[in-house]
């Protein structure tokens, strides 16, 4: 009986044992079975068994299961994505996204503090700050708790609510963790960890910034919240840029993308810049590696690891981000190292503090 013949529950039963860095190996094993390699709804159905549905738009279903991604991703959040293509459902998010966002600002940010005293009573409790909102279609939920992913230590009215109706997705509007995405159900963040040096699946990235992008881009049509609005992002986007400036975990970013972004943020300009190009910074024949020649101040900035990371979910990133602490030991790069060491030193000696301004 030919491989192929056997009903594919017996051909994944065997894949199951298989790592999946050696499944290529082991197709190779059998002539029958290396056809299974280019048929891409056997690996589609497998993914789909284990609860996956969406791939990143440059990768195939055999490439998702190569890599190991497989089981790592989360099966839950294509269930939030499907909000995005409903045109009325979409909007009721993002308002809703908005809303609670001025409204659990309005204390400290100097809005419509009258408009935050009639909604509080409509809040899931009082003495706790709202630290997100549900993404499930339809569900209008915002709610306290676990604003740093640790919902054992700080369950909150989300985790209630998780457990009340089995909406596993929530998007995290606490300062330092703002527009991060939490599954309930694998009991971790979805996209990106914060720290960019723990790489999530490129799929599960790709739909995360697909539902963020989609929110922070849907801006009010009331010329006047639209304006708050806007205020309210450079206040919490100030803030992370100030939070991280002193931190050793640095990464290389574009300096005209920056200074555009800095423009935005202190108010000289009111366009939001689009997405990062880091490609510039590399060589023209290979893209993954650095220029020599760039100078810090003149071709590139620093950014810390949770600002890069905010940056490549709600702007995106083109191009590689490339480590500054990577370069330290390669003797190519001594002068750019020498150069962020500077700036380290001068800003661990300048004021310390973070702005009040939210």
């Amino acid at each position: 009986m030919l491989f192929l013949e056997l009903p594919n529950e017996i051909l994944w039963c065997i894949l199951h044992f298989v790592p999946p860095q050696d499944s290529l190996v082991f197709l190779k094993t059998c002539k029958s079975l290396y056809q299974l390699k280019n048929d891409e709804l056997f690996w589609r159905e497998l993914a789909r068994h284990n609860g996956i549905i969406y791939l990143h738009p440059n990768q195939t279903w055999w490439q998702l299961y190569v890599s190991g991604d497989l089981k790592k991703t989360c099966s839950h959040i294509h269930s939030s994505y499907r909000f995005l293509n409903d045109q009325i459902i979409k909007q009721d998010k993002c308002d809703l996204f908005w809303n609670t966002l001025l409204l659990i600002s309005a204390d400290s940010s100097g809005y419509d503090t009258n408009h935050h005293q009639e909604q509080k009573k409509s809040n899931c409790c009082q003495e706790q700050k709202i630290n997100g909102i549900c993404l499930y279609p339809n569900c209008q939920f915002k709610g306290c708790g676990d604003a740093t992913f640790a919902p054992e230590s700080n369950p909150g009215h989300l985790r209630e609510h998780y457990h009340a109706t089995g909406h596993t997705l929530v998007l995290k509007l606490s300062s330092l963790h703002f527009c991060e995405l939490f599954c309930y159900a694998c009991n971790k963040p979805v996209g990106f960890w914060g720290f960019p040096s723990m790489d999530k699946p490129i799929g599960e990235r790709y739909l995360v910034r697909r539902i963020v992008q989609s929110l922070m881009n849907t801006l009010p049509t009331d010329q006047e919240l639209k304006k708050k609005v806007i205020e309210r992002r450079r206040a919490i986007e100030r803030r992370l840029v100030w939070s991280q400036q002193s931190h050793e975990d640095s990464y290389i970013i574009e300096r005209k993308w920056f200074m555009r972004w800095n423009e935005f943020l202190f108010e000289k300009s009111d366009q939001i810049p689009d997405h990062l190009t880091n490609k510039t910074l590399f060589k023209h024949h290979d893209v993954k590696e650095l220029r020599s020649d760039i100078e810090l101040g003149t071709d590139f900035e620093l950014v810390g690891g949770v600002v890069r990371s905010y940056i490549e979910r709600v702007y995106d990133i083109d191009g590689p981000v490339i480590s500054a602490y990577e370069l330290q030991w390669k003797p190519e790069y001594r002068k750019i190292s020498e150069s962020i060491l500077f700036r380290r030193h001068i800003m661990q000696r300048g004021p310390q503090g973070v702005p009040t301004d939210l």
